[in-house]
């Protein structure tokens, strides 16, 4: 129960903090504070998933949904 809403909870920071980070930088391109706070975002959706590789390691059982096997797949350094 818990891991599933871990698992749950890291995708959907790792989507808003992607998304929010693109609607920022596409908002105002000229703005070096939105860039800063874009790459900030960006860095933290690199954490989110980390955290998702570190509860779903490639080439595991344990993965619940085909939707996250997709996105690591869409990944170029991880093979299946």
């Amino acid at each position: 129960m818990l891991y599933s809403i871990t698992l749950i909870a890291n995708l959907e920071f790792l989507v808003a903090a992607v998304w929010l980070g693109i609607y920022l930088v596409t908002r105002s391109p000229h703005s070096l504070v939105v860039w800063l706070t874009g790459l900030t975002l960006w860095s933290i959706a690199g954490l989110f998933l980390n955290l998702l590789l570190a509860l779903t390691p490639p080439n595991s059982n344990r993965i619940p949904s085909h939707a996250l096997k997709r996105f690591l797949a869409g990944l170029p350094f991880f093979n299946f």
